[in-house]
This record gives structure tokens, sequence and C-alpha cells, in this order.
């Protein structure tokens, strides 16, 4: 393997520890502004000094936003936090340890020349999480490859995918995985419902851009991956069944819906997911969680391999995206000669190419420079353990022409990851060197139950 275009193990790496916990309400301050509207801002009183961000809008204004839209949702969203104080109810939804949160607010005055307060110029931030290191695409481009079977450390892969998995199971189906220090490394956690009518939300921008870093905190290897811009979220307004529903059911009350961009009635997107959505221009495109968590197998699929994966091309609309009508030829032939072996890439894969290569859209004849990528092929020479090559193939096999077996839940796949990676945590002597958040976070649990114990048995002394 090529190690040398591997990230630093320290990339993600800073000495800041955890901050501790409070229930009491956190006041910040202004550190500094760094930018139109943007500052550093910290919790009053706190020795650690961490820092994070205040912005008086979540919404991020886009280029291609008319100015008259963006103003409105500001004015909309200035409306909503002073005069009907609804801080705390956005606060609530948007919190949650892999999403770019929410973690109070305070007001910024605007004094005039004479120092006296400018009640009509005053306004609310938002503090949100500071994600001090960068995001995916920074990581893109500070390390390029040109080897397509090896690209990002697997343990890396696996953080991000675990941390997106876990962000689209809380935004879409209302759950997160509860941390129980007192369970063993066999025990499972359980996922936990934070609202029982939790309307479905579809973020629709899960993109390396979206997708933030901060330094670790502690002794893990990462720190949290977060994701992040809410600028193109649609709330669906519906709740999702949690019972097993036939394929009408599942369109009519069981699954999410919405477009591409914009908004559109349920009834109309309804009608838009039985249509053939190569037909159908990008923007007003149904996007359903089947699009969610495709996108979340294209940004592990390009941290694989280097290579941007899409079923339309920007610059001609077809597609470059192909797979194995076998499931993956090549693997199944190595099999079939023997191979057991755990990684990709092995001595027992065929030089050649797939020879049931498909595809249902349109297959590109104009000269874009994009590559071909079969999925299947790609995954199969990937130096990746079986199991990541494997879900990650799950989630790129969901194709919007096949409107069928639609995805109705998050929670289920972000289950089968997580016992994924336990698998690999044991099974690998890379995951067994690797070490979590979770291991932290076990670790100071231990470190504090025993401090207990111990001061408690000098009392009994005593």
């Amino acid at each position: 393997m090529d190690h040398q275009r591997e990230p630093p193990l320290g990339v993600f790496r800073s000495g800041i520890e955890h901050q501790e916990d409070s229930s009491k309400e956190a006041v910040f301050e202004l550190v500094k502004e760094i930018g139109t509207n943007l500052w550093i801002v910290a919790r009053r009183g706190d020795a650690r000094g961490e820092q994070f961000l205040a912005s008086p809008s979540p919404f991020t204004t886009q280029p291609s936003e008319g100015s008259d839209q963006a103003h409105q949702e500001a004015k909309a969203l200035h409306k909503l936090l002073s005069k009907h104080n609804q801080a705390y109810t956005i606060r609530q939804l948007l919190n949650h340890e892999n999403l770019v949160s929410i973690v109070g607010s305070l007001e910024h005055q605007t004094f005039t020349k004479t120092q006296e307060r400018d009640e009509q110029r005053s306004t609310q931030l938002l503090v949100w999480d500071f994600c001090d290191a960068a995001n995916l695409t920074a990581v893109f481009q500070q390390y390029p490859t040109d080897n397509s079977s090896y690209y990002l450390p697997e343990s890396l892969c696996w953080h991000v995918l675990r941390s997106l998995t876990r962000a689209v199971a809380y935004l879409h189906d209302g759950k997160r995985l509860y941390f129980d220090a007192n369970l063993s490394p066999d025990e499972m956690r359980e996922w936990v419902s934070v609202d029982t009518d939790w309307f479905p939300i579809l973020h629709r921008r899960i993109e390396p851009d979206n997708i933030y870093f901060q330094h670790p905190r502690g002794t893990e290897l990462y720190g949290q991956c977060k994701l992040g811009n809410f600028s193109n979220v649609a709330v669906t307004c519906h709740t999702v069944s949690d019972d097993d529903l036939s394929y009408e059911d599942q369109i009519a009350r069981g699954m999410a819906l919405a477009t591409r961009e914009g908004t559109v009635p349920l009834s109309h997107a309804r009608g838009l997911f039985k249509m053939d959505p190569a037909l159908i221009s990008e923007g007003i495109r149904c996007y359903t969680l089947g699009d969610e968590m495709w996108s979340i197998g294209s940004v592990i699929f390009t941290m694989m391999t280097g290579l941007e994966v899409n079923y339309y091309c920007d610059m001609c609309g077809c597609s470059h995206v192909f797979f194995c009508q076998r499931d993956g030829c090549l693997e199944h032939d190595a099999a079939d000669n023997g191979c057991e072996c755990l990684y990709g890439g092995c001595k027992h894969l065929s030089k050649n190419g797939c020879r049931e290569e498909i595809t249902r859209w349109t297959r590109c004849g104009h000269n874009c420079q994009k590559p071909k990528i079969n999925v299947h092929t790609y995954m199969a020479r990937a130096w990746y353990t079986k199991t990541l090559r494997s879900l990650v193939k799950d989630l790129l096999l969901y194709d919007p022409q096949l409107a069928k077996n639609p995805w109705a839940r998050a929670d289920e796949f972000a289950q089968e990851v997580e016992v994924a990676y336990q698998e690999w945590k044991r099974g690998t002597e890379e995951g067994r060197d690797y070490v979590d958040l979770d291991d932290d976070m076990a670790a100071r649990f231990r470190r504090a139950r025993e401090e207990e114990e111990a001061e408690s048995f000098m009392d009994e002394d005593d």
C-alpha cells in the first residue's frame, strides 16, 4: 500500500481537553470578529477557553441565491428568534454530536456614536459548534492521490461513515445512539427516540464541503465529525411509520419525500417519485432517504478511491456510474478459485474488467473527461476490508430509477454499520490499535469511577 500519501496521524489533533457538561445555561461572550457577521465566542468563566462560532443566521447564502430570498430568510429568522423566542426550540432540534449543533445564543448589542444602545440594530446570535479542523474537502485537497486502490486510512473511513449514518438517523428518524459506559465492548448500544412525533428531516447536501471535523479533545485519534450547512434541509412535516408496510403504503405514509431542491406539496412529491428521474430536471427530482444514504456512500467511496461518483454528470447530464449485473463478477470468480482474502485488491482478482456491466441511466457519449466508474470493480480492487466495501456497495446500489423497496428508516442501516464496525475493531490489527471517541469516553468514566471509589475508601478509613 502507498502509505506515503496518508494524512499524518495527528492531522486532527490538539491539546484541548473535553469541556465538562453543565446543567446551567451557558453565558457566552464575544472574543473576536473573524468575518462579516461571524464571531468567535467563548463561555464566560470557562478556564479551558473552548471556542464556538456565533452568527445571526443559520442560512448559508449560496452565490446562486437571489438577494431578495436571502433577505426574506434572514428577516423571517430574526422574527422567529426575537419576537417568538424560538431560539431554544431550534437549539433542541439541532442538537446532536454529529451535527454542527447550536449550543446557545447571545444578543449582540450595537451602540450609537454617543455609546447608547441602538435597540433597533441589536442582533440575536446563534452560537454553533466550532469545527476547528476544517472539512473533508480540505483533506482531499491537502492529500491528493492518483491511486484508486487506496486513499485515506480505513479508520478514518469508518469514523466518517459512523458519524454520517448517526447524523442521518437523528435527522430522519429522530433517534440517537445512547452511550452507556457500563456496557462491555461486545454489547451493543441502544437507539433511543428523542420524540415520538418526530418529523423526518432530509439534509439534501451530504457532500465533502459540509462534512466538518474538530480536533480531538482527548486520546481519540480523530475528533468529532459533524454534518453542517442546513441551508437546503427539508422538513417533511409528516411522521414516518415504524410498521413494516407494503410498497404502496410506504409511499403513502411510510417514507419521507421531498424534491432535490425547494419545496413541493407531499402529493406532488409522491407523483414525482413514480416518474423516471432521468426525464425530470435535476432540481425537481424526487429526493428520499435512499438519496440521502447514497450520498453517504458516495462520500466514503471517494475517501477510499479518490474518485467522485455521481449518477449524472454536471457537464453533459449523462451517467458515468455502472454496476455488475452479477453483483460483482470479479469477486465471485475469485471466490470460485478459493479466495478468502479479507482485503480487496488481492492476487486472486482477474486483471480483466467486469463482463456484465449495466446502467439504467443514459450512457455518456460526450467527451467530458469524466472517468467511467464501475462500483463493483473499484470496490473489488480497493485495499480495504470486505466489511467496509460491502457496506459502501449497499449504499451505492440504491438507484432512483428503481422505484421499489424504498428506504423508510435510517436507524436499521446505522445499526448494521455499528455492528460491522465492532467486527472490524476486534478483528483487524488496525482496528485494535485504533482509539475512537467511545474508547476515550469509557476511559474517562473508568477513571472517574476509580477516583470516586478511592475517595469513598479514604472516607471510610477516616
